[in-house]
Order: structure tokens, then C-alpha cells, then sequence
């Protein structure tokens, strides 16, 4: 970092922290000292200070310098704009891409005072530019937790389910077969691929496991299996219920 002083008298040197990643608009040349300095002003022509001018990291344009980013994003946000360049015309919309996790290669910091990430998608495709602010932003392909509360059935054998996303293995949905699971928070992995944060009935976490592998229910009641037997009813100690909203139909004794 270069200093910025508050004076051209150059004796306060303004805190780096204030300035840092800022897209400033110079506007007046000095001389002091027998060097040159520039006058920096905000998007409001507020004036900030001033700098050597062989020192400044220059840009001919408002959105300032690529700067490299790689991070992941999760599009968390509902029908905020995607932009195709920095006049602001729109290319798509969030609500195509909703949860969704893409790499952020680069950032701008506009001289307007916003940052705007420029996102791929798995397959280097160009997404476009996009307000940090719309984004959740994170260092890990799986992206940001999305929170969710959502009963789910394992029906699918032999998917593992996983430690962490650096795939260590913790176990197997072979284990939760026809068990009615928890999933507390989704994840839109970069690979394209869903993942569910399980917990059991008494909310100890089971892992990660790929939502291929797994069916919705609309309830805690878990998922319709079809059983195909004769049961007969051996006791008069037991309700009948119309539904899992828990609505008596009938009592065991009258049947």
C-alpha cells in the first residue's frame, strides 16, 4: 500500500483500512516537494486526499482494475440483477440461478462504492457480474449453508455420506433405509451436485449426503412405502388416526 495523506502538507497519512480496494477518480495535479501528487475524490466528488502520482494503480474506468478474487458465491438472493458490463445492461436474472454456487474469479471495486464479482460456472461458462452484496460468499466449492428444515427419506442404497466436503467418509445410506431424517441445511455444490445435513430424531448430525440418494416427505411422518399385507388388530388400546396432524378417526376397540 501507498500512503494517501489527509493534507498537502503531506504530515497525516490517512489509515490504509479507509482507502483499501477503493475506486477513487483523481481530479487535480500538485507539486510538492518537486513530486507530483493527485487529489482523489469519491462518487459524491467528496475529496479523500492525495497521492504520489507515480504510485497510484491507475484505471481509465469507473469499475476500476480486475483484481483476482477465486472464491465461491452462492446466489442466495431473489431477483437481483446480473449485469453483462459495467453500463449496467442486465444478461440474466438470479431467480434462473437461486442457491446456486459459481466460482468468482475476479472483483471490481466500482468507484460508486459497490464491489461486483465476475462468476463461472462449473464448465468456465462466463455468468456475468454480479453485486457482492446478492451473493453469499465463501473459500469452499460447496458454498454457503443454505438453511432449510425438511423430513427426507434415504431410498437409495450404497451413497455414501460424508464427513466433510473434503470426502471423508463417515458413513452409508445403507444404515437409514426407510428411516425418516431431518435435513437442516442444503448445499449447492460447485460440481453441480445437491447436498442435504442430516440429523436424526434427536438431532445428532449424521453427515452430508448427495440429495440424489433421498426422497422429500411432507411431514415427520416421512415418505409413503407401499407394504402390501394382511394385518390384524390384536388390541383395544389404540387410536385411529385421520391424518399425521394427529385428527382421531377411530379406536382399535371398535374394529
Amino acid at each position: 500500500t501507498f500512503p494517501i495523506y489527509s493534507d498537502t502538507g503531506l504530515t497525516n497519512v490517512i489509515d490504509s483500512s479507509l482507502t483499501m480496494n477503493r475506486t477513487l477518480k483523481t481530479q487535480e495535479l500538485f507539486t510538492i516537494n518537486q513530486k507530483n501528487y493527485v487529489s482523489l475524490i469519491d462518487s459524491s466528488n467528496k475529496l479523500v486526499g492525495f497521492i504520489e502520482e507515480n504510485k497510484q494503480l491507475s484505471s481509465t474506468k469507473k469499475e476500476g482494475q480486475y483484481i483476482i478474487f477465486e472464491k465461491y458465491a452462492t446466489l442466495n438472493q431473489n431477483n437481483k440483477n446480473i449485469y453483462q458490463n459495467f453500463n449496467f445492461d442486465k444478461k440474466s436474472n438470479t431467480s434462473q440461478y437461486l442457491n446456486k454456487t459459481f466460482y468468482a474469479k475476479g472483483i471490481y471495486y466500482h468507484s460508486n462504492g459497490e464491489n461486483f464479482l465476475s462468476l463461472y460456472d462449473n464448465k468456465n461458462k462466463w455468468i456475468g457480474y454480479i453485486n457482492q452484496k446478492d451473493v453469499a460468499v465463501s473459500s469452499d466449492k460447496q458454498g454457503a449453508a443454505i438453511k432449510t428444515e425438511q423430513y427426507i427419506n434415504l431410498t437409495k442404497k450404497n451413497y455414501s455420506i460424508w464427513q466433510n466436503f473434503g470426502w471423508k467418509k463417515k458413513n452409508n445410506s445403507n444404515n437409514y433405509m426407510n428411516q425418516t431424517l431431518t435435513a437442516k441445511y442444503i448445499y449447492q455444490h460447485f460440481n453441480g451436485n445437491t447436498y442435504l445435513s442430516l440429523y436424526n430424531n434427536n438431532n445428532q448430525w449424521l453427515g452430508y449426503i448427495n440429495a440424489e440418494g433421498t426422497q422429500k416427505a411432507t411431514g415427520p411422518q416421512g415418505i409413503y412405502y407401499s407394504h402390501n399385507q394382511y394385518v390384524t388388530i390384536k388390541s383395544r388400546n389404540y387410536d385411529i388416526w385421520n391424518n399425521f396432524n394427529w385428527n382421531k378417526r377411530n379406536h382399535s376397540s371398535t374394529i
